[in-house]
C-alpha cells in the first residue's frame, strides 16, 4: 500500500451517483424488512445513502468500521456501529442480511500464515458473504484490476447471476469496478472453476429477499491501536521504556553536619553546586587519613640504654575545595 493510502488505512469513498445506480436495479417489496451490512463502513455516508434510497430504516443498517473516528461518524448515521476489525466480530446468526456491501481497503493481500496468502478482496467477499440470507444481493466495489480471477472464482462458488459493471469515466476516479451476484442457497465448488463473469454496460434486476436482524452483534477482540494503548498504560512495559531523565533525589529530613560530611566523604556531592541564595560553585570533597599520637613511653634498659615507644592512631578526616565562578579556590579541613 502507498504511503498515501496507508494514512487512509486503505480508505477511498464511494460516490453517492454509483449509489444510485445500484438501487436503480434492486426491486425491494417491503423496505422496513430489508437489513443492509457494509464490513467496512467509514463514516457511514454509503450505508446511509443506500437506506434513504431504498426507504429502508436507520435501524436496519449494520457497519463496522477499524479507524476510531470514522466508526464515531458513523454511529451518528447508521443504526448498529462496531468500532473493530471485521474478522474479528461475532454476528448470529450467519445469514441474517439482505444485502452486503463490500468496499474493503485499497490494499495488496491479507496474508493468512507463511506458505499462503489470499487476496484481501476474495478473504472479505468469502467473509461477507457468509451473513447474507439465500437470494439476498451480494456487491462487491473495488478498483478493476483487484476483480481477479480468484476474486471471481470466490463470487462464483457463492452468488449466481454475476456479472461485472463497467462504471462510467466519471464514477471511477480510482479505477473502480462492480461486481454483482444473488447469494446462492449452499455453496457451489464447482463454480470455483468457471471464472467467467459477463461483463455488462447496464445491471440487471435483483429482486432484494426481506432480512433479518442478528441476535449477536459483537466484536471478540480489541483492535490494533487498542492493543497499542493498553500496552503503553501497562506496567509490565515500564523497564522497557528510556528515560531520559533522573528523578532528584530529596532527603527526608533536613541533613545534619554528619550527613553533609558523608556525602561529602563518599562523593556523591562532587562537582556543579547551586544551592538557592548562593553564587554557582564546584565542590569537591576528599576523605584522608591523619596519625594522631596518643601516647610516648620511655623505658631505660639495664644497660642504661632508653627506649621511647609512641602509640598512634589514624583519623579520618575531610578536606572540601569548593571553586567559585571568578576561579578562586577555597579549601577546608
Amino acid at each position: 500500500m502507498r504511503l498515501a493510502a496507508e494514512a487512509k488505512m486503505g480508505f477511498y469513498p464511494v460516490s453517492h451517483a454509483t449509489i444510485d445506480l445500484i438501487c436503480r436495479s434492486l426491486v425491494v417489496d417491503n423496505p422496513a424488512e430489508v437489513t443492509l451490512f457494509d464490513p467496512c463502513c467509514g463514516q457511514g455516508m454509503a450505508l446511509e445513502h443506500f437506506g434513504k434510497t431504498l426507504g429502508t430504516p436507520k435501524e436496519n443498517l449494520y457497519g463496522i468500521e477499524l479507524d476510531d473516528k470514522r466508526a464515531e461518524a458513523a454511529a451518528t448515521r447508521i443504526g448498529h456501529v462496531l468500532h473493530s476489525s471485521f474478522f474479528a466480530t461475532r454476528i448470529v446468526p450467519v445469514q441474517c442480511y439482505s444485502i452486503a456491501w463490500v468496499n474493503p481497503p485499497y490494499d495488496d493481500e491479507l496474508k493468512q500464515n507463511e506458505k499462503h496468502s489470499k487476496q484481501l478482496e476474495a478473504t472479505f467477499l468469502e467473509t461477507a458473504a457468509r451473513y447474507v440470507k439465500s437470494t439476498g444481493v451480494v456487491i462487491l466495489h473495488c478498483p478493476t484490476d483487484r476483480i481477479t480471477d480468484e476474486v471471481r472464482s470466490m463470487m462464483n462458488m457463492q452468488c449466481d447471476q454475476v456479472v461485472q459493471l463497467q462504471l462510467p469515466a466519471e464514477l471511477r476516479p480510482f479505477r473502480e469496478g462492480l461486481l454483482i451476484g444473488r447469494k446462492r442457497p449452499k455453496w457451489y465448488r464447482e463454480a470455483a472453476f468457471n471464472y467467467k463473469a459477463r461483463t455488462v454496460d447496464k445491471l440487471p434486476e435483483y429482486v432484494v429477499c426481506n432480512g433479518s436482524k442478528p441476535r449477536a452483534y459483537d466484536r471478540v477482540a480489541p483492535t490494533d491501536a487498542e492493543i497499542e494503548r493498553l500496552l503503553e498504560k501497562s506496567h509490565l512495559l515500564k523497564p522497557f521504556k528510556a528515560s531520559n531523565t533522573k528523578p532528584k533525589l530529596r532527603p527526608i529530613l533536613p541533613l545534619g553536619a554528619g550527613h553533609l560530611g558523608l556525602v561529602l566523604a563518599s562523593g556523591y556531592l562532587d562537582g556543579n553546586f547551586e544551592p538557592p541564595g548562593y553564587e554557582p560553585h564546584v565542590v569537591r570533597g576528599i576523605a584522608y587519613k591523619e596519625e594522631q599520637l596518643v601516647k610516648c613511653e620511655q623505658t631505660e634498659s639495664d644497660d642504661g640504654r632508653v627506649t621511647t615507644t609512641q602509640t598512634t592512631r589514624e583519623n579520618i578526616k575531610l578536606k572540601i575545595r569548593a571553586v567559585t565562578a571568578e576561579g578562586v579556590i577555597h579549601e577546608i579541613k
